[in-house]
């Protein structure tokens, strides 16, 4: 309660201020200005009509002693002006001006007594009685005194001001964050120089057509989408999508991450929210574009942080709420679309959702000849590196094009050459050589051998093998590279026991010739369990069919029937790598004296294999545990 008391209360107090103050700051600043000019007029009068520069009236009021003037000090509070005239006589000023003749003072007028006129704001001129030397203190020297106050004050309103605005600045400056392209600057990538996404691009020309004429919806009675919410993996190109869409209909784009809306102070990220969309109602038509917008769109549940929740119900309310949005889309992009908010996802908010996949083969090669169209020479032939880049995203194309080029400078030639693919390819898969490291005898042929069971057995299940490396790259001291005849979007039973034989390859094949066995099918044995997990609770590949477990009863029963996949696999392996354990050696050997081989010398080893076929799959009458 104390701590809610003493810092989150004022906390959110100086919040809602600071809000008020930024809804209202133009009509803020003025009055603020008028109050320091009018303060610093007031000083500057008081100081000058203190030390006597200006007389209200001036007319002199008779004579007084000194005790009468010690009263009227007090009753004055402060201020007013003595000179002394005489050994016994003096004049006093009021700040209002009227004058009063001193006399009879004697000797009342000591040091300290002036002193304490002096501290009482009394301004002395000259003092014979006391053995002062008399002083004539000019008007220039008056007002030199009552600049100097005034600037002291200016100063001092100066310095605190400025760290009042920086901090007020700081913290409302949260929804000016995001990147405008407006004018001149709006993007100039169109529609069709996006490469590949047929579909996605079909779907957002809508989009467009909306922009450039918003009453071509409304002349035949249809509503606009509320938003466009782009989703799908990483390096897809949702960003460049959302680019081109403002470009081709010649529309402001303003970018922001949803990532800057969430802020530590209670209603900035709110703020930041509504900023973004005032900004857009200004700049018609308009591309709002929220990338990651996951960030603040996630689920909303009771753990929640309430500041991620505002953000949230401050974009619920700008996209389908009583502001005119008209002329303005709604662009997102998101990795995460199953953890987004319904209320985001729902008609009139986000009701298109555009789906951005990885590219297939055709799109793979429009993209690499979009990139390609740099490269000065260019002999390599793209549709290889298209069928060879499966599971590439548009920016893992894109590396991979200006890693070739990289290696073609390298070797000091302007052409990009098939090798200088090759080598772009390793190093995007595994990352560069490992030069420094140098593995010893022993745990080369351990490797090698390990590589060449990966190559027999993934032959020996119909693929084929493009490469068989024994150099270190990145944390990999050898790779096998295979290639897909076909482009798979579905995977059958038959096929993840086959990927299951080729993991297990690397360890059987050292098995099979040393024996034993090395920590280096660590990342295969966890590939390995990880698809045959899937294949059985996500697949219904198993006894258990389309089921799909949820109790942990059967969960644990899912991990004994995994194991059996795994195990059976491994068998499968040893059985048909010892039958074909002549071809392996030879291939094993040339690897040795070479560190890479390709296809073609493979080829001359690994043919007429003898296949082990894969035993049937069990069938359970109980449990395995129930039989175990």
């Amino acid at each position: 309660m104390s701590i809610d008391i003493l810092y989150k209360r004022p906390l959110k107090l100086l919040w809602s201020f600071l809000g008020w103050w930024e809804r209202h700051q133009k009509m803020c600043w003025v009055f603020l200005g008028i109050f320091l000019v009018a303060w610093l007029a007031y000083d500057l009068g008081r100081v000058v009509t203190r030390a006597g520069l200006i007389s209200m009236g001036g007319a002199n009021q008779g004579a007084i002693t000194m005790s009468e003037l010690d009263d009227k000090l007090k009753s004055l509070s402060r201020g007013g002006r003595l000179i002394i005239t005489g050994e016994n006589s003096a004049r006093f000023i009021e700040p209002g001006g009227s004058t009063w003749e001193v006399g009879d003072f004697g000797d009342q007028l000591t040091r300290t007594r002036l002193r304490a006129l002096r501290g009482n704001g009394v301004l002395i001129e000259g003092d014979a009685a006391v053995d002062i030397k008399p002083v004539k203190v000019s008007s220039g020297d008056l007002v030199a005194v009552a600049l100097l106050d005034i600037l002291t004050k200016a100063a001092f309103i100066g310095f605190y001001g400025l760290i009042v605005f920086l901090v007020f600045r700081m913290l409302t400056s949260s929804g000016k964050r995001f990147k405008k392209l407006s004018g001149d600057r709006r993007p100039k990538i169109k529609i069709q120089d996006v490469a590949g996404h047929a579909g996605a691009k079909r779907e957002v020309m809508e989009i467009v057509d909306y922009l450039r004429d918003p009453s071509k919806f409304d002349r035949s009675g249809a509503k606009p989408p509320g938003g466009v919410l782009l989703f799908g993996p990483p390096g897809t190109g949702k960003t460049l999508l959302a680019k081109a869409i403002a470009g081709e209909a010649d529309a402001t784009f303003l970018a922001q991450s949803a990532s800057s809306f969430v802020q530590i102070y209670a209603g900035a990220g709110a703020q930041s929210v509504r900023k973004l969309f005032e900004e857009a109602r200004k700049n018609r038509p308009c591309v709002i574009f929220i990338d990651e917008i996951d960030a603040v769109g996630g689920t909303r549940t009771t753990m929640a942080h309430s500041e991620h929740i505002q953000c949230l119900n401050a974009l619920l309310e700008e996209m389908d709420g009583v502001e005119d949005n008209s002329g303005i889309a709604v662009i997102a992009a998101t990795n995460r679309i199953e953890v987004m908010d319904e209320g985001l996802l729902r008609p009139g908010r986000f009701d298109r959702k555009v789906h951005v996949p990885l590219p297939g083969r055709d799109d793979r090669l429009e993209i690499l000849t979009v990139h390609a169209k740099r490269l000065p020479r260019l002999t390599a032939d793209l549709a290889r590196w298209a069928d060879q880049t499966r599971g590439f995203s548009g920016a893992d194309l894109a590396n991979l094009v200006n890693e070739a080029a990289v290696e073609a400078a390298r070797a000091g030639r302007q052409e990009v050459v098939d090798s200088d693919f090759t080598l772009a390819r390793d190093r995007v898969l595994l990352g560069a050589r490992d030069h420094g490291r140098t593995p010893s005898d022993r745990d080369r042929e351990f490797v090698a051998y390990h590589e060449s069971g990966h190559a027999l057995m993934r032959l020996a299940a119909g693929g084929r093998v493009e490469k068989v490396s024994i150099l270190p790259r990145g944390g990999a001291l050898g790779m096998t590279v295979a290639v897909d005849e076909i482009e798979r979007l579905l995977v059958t039973q038959d096929e993840v026991r086959q990927q299951l034989l080729v993991l297990m390859g690397g360890r059987a094949a050292e098995q099979v010739f040393f024996g034993t066995v090395t920590g280096g099918a660590a990342d295969d044995m966890e590939k390995a369990s990880h698809l045959a997990r899937e294949a059985i609770h996500r697949y219904g590949f198993d006894a258990l069919g389309p089921y799909v477990p949820k109790h942990d009863s059967m969960l644990k029963e899912i991990e004994l029937r995994a194991a059996t996949w795994v195990k059976q696999a491994y068998e499968v392996a040893v059985k048909t790598i010892s039958e074909n354990k002549q071809q392996l050696a030879d291939l094993t050997k040339d690897l040795l004296d070479r560190d890479e081989l390709g296809e073609e010398d493979i080829l001359v080893h690994l043919h007429d294999l003898k296949v082990v076929p894969l035993p049937p799959l069990p069938t359970y009458s109980a449990p395995v545990s129930e039989k175990e």
